[in-house]
């Protein structure tokens, strides 16, 4: 009885997802695209600096707060060029939503996390990406992180890779936040976003872990001010 009782919950659990992955996440691209026909975009900072220096043939890795992943997500499609974007997504059954999401976007997903496959994932966009392709990674890490904190692995794909980091945060002057931990904004149809690009940061390949300390310090405090994000909103 009990084992008919939990083979009926995992069967029904393994149904909700394979409607949310087929069916569900098709629906959310779709009305995803359709929101962002409707923004009124901006942006500021570097950002003139940015495409020029991407129309000349320069490469770089987007680093972002989990919350801005969609906003990223349009942002990309209009940066690219001939490159391919290269994006780490969470394992599991949310991040195979989130994959099947960014597949569809066109982003080439490599899976892990900060706590869990995360080196080996790092080491397959290095060994992966070409001198034309960009890379995104958002910097707080999995769930266990606290947020608005940023995580190591970024600037370890810098140093390997040798591609500058130029942060980008988004700021919606309306939107719904989805989820508890990884919080994920949506912003309202029409509403005005504006996408912060901050100066770029370089990771000298020989590095140590005090030096890259410093620049992760760095880049923590720059992606903040950029979001608006107080002391209080740490964790």
């Amino acid at each position: 009885m009990i084992g008919d009782r939990f083979l009926a919950i995992t069967l029904k659990r393994r149904l909700a997802h394979w409607v949310a992955l087929h069916v569900g996440v098709p629906i959310a691209y779709v009305l995803h695209r359709l929101i962002g026909w409707t923004l009124r975009r901006s942006r500021q900072g570097y950002h003139d600096r940015f495409r020029v220096e991407v129309a000349a043939g320069r490469r770089f890795i987007c680093a972002f707060w989990h919350d801005d992943s969609l906003h990223l997500a349009l942002e990309m499609r209009s940066v690219l060029g001939d490159g391919d974007l290269y994006i780490m997504s969470s394992p599991g059954r949310d991040g195979a939503l989130m994959t099947r999401f960014l597949e569809m976007a066109g982003a080439r997903v490599a899976k892990g996390s900060t706590t869990h496959r995360g080196g080996r994932a790092l080491l397959e966009m290095i060994r992966a990406m070409t001198p034309r392709d960009f890379a995104a990674m958002a910097v707080d890490g999995s769930r266990r992180c606290p947020r608005f904190s940023v995580q190591q692995g970024v600037l370890l794909l810098a140093q390997r890779t040798g591609l500058p980091i130029v942060p980008i945060a988004a700021r919606a002057s309306r939107k719904w936040i989805v989820g508890s931990k990884d919080r994920i904004e949506i912003p309202f149809p029409w509403a005005k976003v504006t996408l912060i690009y901050g100066e770029t940061l370089e990771v000298p390949a020989d590095a140590d872990a005090a030096a890259l300390e410093v620049l992760r310090a760095r880049l923590e405090r720059q992606l903040r001010e950029m979001k608006g994000v107080t002391p209080s909103q740490k964790e």
